[in-house]
């Protein structure tokens, strides 16, 4: 496992990033863009080019303003850091004031990262707060788990995930630096960062010729066909490993239709 600190304005650790193995940078609040963003990534690149680091783990999370739209921050989110997709990890932060959102909200958060970016972001949350059977939706739809569970456990409550948690936040008490252990090696961290989708964009870029949906209550495939003007077939084959009977589907489910 690899050991690593998150940090935000709040925190000024910069000295401390060459003793550990990955850094989580706060990369955007309610306010917009976290003020130490570019300092914090400056200090651990060791220089201010801003450039993307292939040989070091690294990430950039959102605490957002969930009385704006999930399309919008995300889209803002990705302003700032989507020109290290491919070799950072993504994740949102869900606590606080951004539980009033509701689940569909970061769901929609999640998957527009994912759409844009080609690259699945995590979600971070309390081990009490992801263990609630709403928040299974977010695990059938294949995002990972950042979990903040302070705890002397040999490992953390997972919820829905079990043992297939990414990220462990296991302490907060070393003053105010909050700890974290990967659940794998450095080369399982990239594969986070790139698992090799051609289709991947810059988020600079429009996505165009592919269009998704959230399945809803009362939602089948004839009906969602019949809504964008396709058949059946072609959206099982849009969504291979996801649409395994074109009888069953779950409402939350994010899937492609054209």
């Amino acid at each position: 496992m690899l050991k690593g600190i998150d940090i935000s304005k709040w925190n000024n650790w910069q000295e401390r990033f060459k003793d550990y193995d990955f850094i989580m940078i706060r990369a955007m609040g309610t306010g917009g863009k976290d003020s130490k963003l570019d300092s914090h990534f400056n200090a651990l690149a060791g220089n201010a080019s801003g450039k993307p680091l292939p040989d070091k783990c690294y990430g950039f999370y959102c605490f957002p303003d969930v009385t704006k739209s999930a399309i919008d921050e995300a889209d803002e989110f990705l302003s700032y850091v989507g020109h290290h997709a491919g070799h950072a990890m993504f994740a949102l932060d869900w606590e606080g004031s951004a539980l009033s959102g509701g689940v569909n909200w970061a769901l929609s958060w999640l998957n527009r990262v994912y759409e844009r970016t080609g690259v699945k972001p995590l979600i971070y949350g309390s081990a009490s707060e992801l263990a609630q059977s709403k928040y299974k939706v977010i695990h059938d739809n294949d995002y990972g788990l950042w979990v903040a569970h302070w705890t002397n456990a040999s490992s953390p409550n997972a919820g829905h995930w079990g043992s297939y948690w990414a990220i462990w936040q296991y302490t907060s008490n070393n003053g105010t630096l909050d700890e974290n252990w990967f659940n794998g090696s450095a080369d399982a961290w990239h594969k986070f960062c790139n698992p090799g989708e051609s289709s991947a964009v810059k988020p600079s870029q429009p996505v165009e010729s592919k269009t998704y949906y959230t399945v809803k209550s009362g939602d089948n495939l004839t009906k969602i066909a019949k809504k964008f003007n396709t058949t059946v077939n072609a959206i099982v084959a849009l969504n291979p490993g996801k649409i395994t009977d074109p009888d069953y589907i779950q409402t939350g489910w994010y899937i492609r239709v054209l």
